[in-house]
């Protein structure tokens, strides 16, 4: 399988917009352009948490969700043959793209667009490798680049294996783009074509634009 959407959360994401109780302590905020980006770490546990916007929990070090996002990281790894070259757009906490630093993959890249994430996600690396810090890119199989995931896959010239769309939610400007019919089929075009599994992905892309033609855009309400 060489192009998924996956995606998993744990209770409630939503904060609502309100103030953070006193067990929790704010280690990390930032704002760009996309919003508001934070690291809290719940005092009494010793986790921490990613959020935007105070309203949607990006990841956290919980033991569950760290689990979890490593599975969902390897999974299209054990659906493709041979998955050398990986794309992930959305970072969160970078757990996924710490885990596909593999023997068996040449090179991961997630795309992400908030330079925000970007740097919260220094905040959990003993859970994704060091990704995002200096130290640990050095000589990585592994690359951050700060860009919009759907403008990237449309202009790179690189050819991957396996591209995997984050878990999106569309609460946002713009987010929506990426469940796009367009998006989809640029994904497609940029599946390398010396894959063995490249025309199975093939049937698999018609079955899956086939139910998206079927689902109201939100124009259309």
């Amino acid at each position: 399988m060489a192009s998924l959407t996956l995606g998993i959360t744990h209770g409630n994401t939503v904060v609502s917009g309100r103030a953070f109780g006193p067990q929790y302590e704010i280690c990390f905020r930032c704002e760009d352009e996309y919003g508001l980006v934070e690291v809290v770490e719940d005092k009494r546990v010793g986790t921490r948490a990613m959020f935007t916007n105070r309203l949607h929990r990006e990841g956290s070090t919980l033991p569950r969700t760290v689990a979890d996002q490593r599975k969902q990281a390897l999974l299209p790894l054990v659906l493709h043959p041979s998955p050398r070259r990986i794309l992930e757009i959305g970072l969160g906490t970078g757990v996924k793209l710490g885990a596909l630093d593999l023997p068996i993959v040449d090179s991961a890249v997630a795309v992400e667009i908030s330079s925000g994430v970007i740097e919260a996600a220094q905040w959990f690396a003993d859970y994704n490798q060091g990704v995002t810090s200096e130290e640990g890119s050095e000589g990585s199989k592994v690359q951050v680049v700060c860009a919009d995931g759907r403008n990237y896959v449309a202009l790179t010239s690189e050819r991957f294996d396996v591209i995997v769309n984050g878990l999106l939610t569309p609460y946002r400007a713009g987010v929506s783009r990426l469940y796009t019919i367009e998006h989809f089929r640029a994904c497609r075009e940029k599946l390398a074509t010396d894959s063995e599994d490249h025309h199975r992905t093939h049937k698999i892309y018609t079955i899956i634009i086939g139910h998206i033609k079927y689902i109201p855009s939100s124009s259309d309400t």
